[in-house]
């Protein structure tokens, strides 16, 4: 975020003979979480900042996303022909990573950039190497070497501040260290004192804002190390790229070209659905088995509450949540229950259950995942484990945390999870929940597990990171400039990344791997803010593209080695993203099953599907689609 910190005298402190270790005098940026002003505040209030990069120094540290309280010393509104409007804040005796320790910090600097307002998220990038193993036998090995991060997010200018620098907001002046307390003074003569959301401030150690500077131009950089990725330009690798930090923006790049062109017949145009083919070859009742659809219930997003998986060819777990009343242990934190999840497994030769299960889950995100070899993993409770198509659990994964994401590649060697730790005291997280209406970010510990289940990988970063996109070749990454431009970046297992495309969206697109060995990317128009999505290969050929109209919204996409199929549910009414809507808004969901060229094989529309991402699944022989709708599995043969 800044090139650098100049610092100059600003307190008559005595002089030092020794420099301070460079480690104490890193500053340490973060951003408001919410505006603070004079009117709004006062002395005594609290306010929340993020920490934008790790940082460590006089025995603490503070990782990207913690969540750091200020405090209001002193809030006084301008009057006419009086004292100037004042805001005095201080960050004394701010707990640690895990509130170890705490330690006082003091504002150097401010500054605000209104054209840069997206957060980065962030995930560990995975290089392999091939070992010789015993006799002749070559061994592939992972690793996470100097924890490369890939970025999201626009592009930020990076201004040289000194101590007391105020850039990008207007008539507003900072004096460090001068107010009570040593806190610092955000002052103005001309209006009020407001410091807008996301403006950036710069904190640092007393014994740096105290200490008189050896030299006028006596430079503190930031670490190397803790720089994130911003985009870069072809020809440059990522490691250089972290450790070289510029004093002023990048020249811009030439002029980069966009997706590659969907010509047919090596491309499919997703066209608008003709009325339903075929018929389904069999129909389960679920509402025997305990499955309660809630038409009516308004909510404000897809869930992930439904979920289906192939145990073979002829066996099909239906998973769902029964929406029956929990019992609660307040005597539990993370472990606290917020769903039951209720488990089917049919022989649909025999129309037969086969056994049923029952379990907890403390999150709302997806429990259920298709892997090769009609095995599955899915989510209970506090483990995640592998089962077999007999049922039987093949390896058990142990949680110590909720989970907050899992990711598997295309075809089953490897898969990425991670689980969040709490990072602020119990009583500070009641109150960030309350200021910013949601739960504030958390610690997450990552691990790569091979197809064996072992730990390849691990590492430790922040559960606002983007989860990895993993093909068989290697790991995809998605880069931000300025301009809502992004990019996509192929990191092969071995060689040298290379960019497979470039494109433009209005909205934060979503990319996703799934088999045969594919990426899907959803994007939006910048001309008319249209959802657009089309399906990759690797080297960024495009196999299929599709357009939604503002009534169909929820593209989720599965595959088997030699097809795949995009289920997109439509409403009866326009549903503007994060508005809420009720589950009989949907009046149908078009699955289109493809070829792994592209080529449509079989379209088909169900009426009365529920509110979910998931909710259907193709045999691993390509026969068979199963889909949950109107309180019923369907199955349809595919050709």
């Amino acid at each position: 975020m800044l090139a650098s910190l100049l610092w100059t005298p600003i307190c008559a402190a005595p002089a030092r003979a020794d420099s301070v270790s460079p480690e104490y005098r890193n500053p340490l940026p973060v951003q408001l979480v919410s505006y603070i002003d004079v009117h709004h505040f006062h002395a005594g209030s609290t306010f929340f900042v993020k920490v934008l990069d790790d940082w460590s120094g006089l025995g603490c540290s503070f990782r990207s996303g913690q969540i750091l309280e200020g405090k209001i010393v002193l809030a006084t509104p301008r009057r006419k022909h009086e004292n100037p409007s004042q805001l005095a804040v201080s960050f004394d005796k701010t707990p640690c990573l895990y509130d170890k320790v705490t330690i006082d910090l003091v504002l150097a600097a401010a500054f605000f950039d209104a054209s840069a307002n997206t957060s980065t998220s962030s995930f560990p990038i995975m290089r392999s190497g091939v070992a010789q193993g015993s006799g002749s036998v070559a061994q592939k090995t992972y690793n996470i070497g100097a924890l490369e991060l890939a970025s999201v997010g626009k592009g930020r200018e990076r201004p040289n501040l000194k101590a007391g620098d105020v850039k990008g907001l207007k008539g507003i002046t900072l004096r460090m260290g001068a107010g009570p307390g040593r806190s610092s003074i955000l002052e103005s003569t001309t209006s009020d004192v407001w410091l807008d959301k996301e403006a950036v401030l710069i904190l640092v150690p007393p014994s740096v804002a105290f200490q008189r500077a050896s030299a006028p131009n006596d430079e503190v950089n930031r670490s190397p190390a803790s720089t994130p990725v911003a985009e870069p330009g072809e020809g440059h690798s990522v490691s250089n790229i972290a450790t070289s930090i510029a004093s002023k923006a990048p020249e811009p790049p030439a002029p980069p070209r966009e997706f590659l062109p969907c010509n047919p017949p090596e491309c499919t145009v997703d066209l608008p659905l003709t009325p339903s083919e075929g018929r389904a070859s069999q129909s389960i009742a679920m509402q025997p088995l305990g499955y309660g659809p809630r038409p009516q219930m308004e909510i404000g997003e897809l869930d992930n509450d439904d979920a289906l998986a192939w145990l073979g060819d002829h066996q099909l777990m239906v998973a769902f949540n029964p929406h029956k009343l929990i019992q609660r242990d307040p005597a539990k934190a993370w472990s606290d229950t917020l769903r039951r999840i209720h488990a089917v497994v049919f022989d649909l030769n025999t129309r037969k259950v086969v056994s049923t299960a029952d379990w907890s889950l403390s999150d709302r995100q997806p429990y259920l995942w298709q892997l090769s070899s009609n095995r599955v993993l899915v989510h209970v409770e506090n483990e995640l484990r592998i089962l077999d198509e007999e049922m039987q659990v093949k390896a058990r994964i142990p949680l110590d945390g909720p989970l907050a994401f899992v990711r598997v590649s295309p075809n089953g060697e490897l898969m990425a999870f991670a689980v969040t730790h709490e990072r602020h005291t119990p009583e500070l997280h009641a109150k960030l929940r309350e200021a910013l209406a949601s739960d504030p970010d958390e610690d997450v510990s990552i691990r790569i597990l091979d197809k064996n289940f072992e730990t390849v990988a691990q590492a430790a970063s922040s559960r606002a990171i983007m989860p990895p996109i993993l093909l068989n070749e290697g790991q995809v990454r998605m880069l931000a400039a300025p301009g809502a431009k992004y990019r996509l970046e192929m990191i092969p297992w071995r060689g040298e990344a290379k960019t497979i495309a470039r494109f433009s969206s209005s909205c934060l697109p979503s990319v996703s791997s799934f088999a045969p060995d594919l990426l899907f990317v959803g994007t939006c128009s910048p001309q008319n803010r249209e959802h657009e999505y089309r399906v990759l290969r690797p080297s960024g050929e495009v196999v299929l593209r599709g357009n939604s109209d503002l009534q169909n919204f929820g593209q989720t996409v599965i595959g088997t080695d030699h097809m795949f199929a995009v289920k997109v549910l439509h409403a009866g009414r326009t549903i503007v993203d994060g508005s809420a809507f009720r589950g009989d808004d949907l009046d149908y969901a078009e699955v289109r099953i493809f070829s792994r060229d592209g080529r449509n094989l079989k379209s088909i529309q169900i009426a009365s599907p529920p509110p979910s991402r998931g909710a259907f699944a193709l045999s691993s022989d390509g026969t068979q689609l199963a889909v949950l709708a109107n309180s019923a599995v369907s199955l349809y043969p595919v050709p």
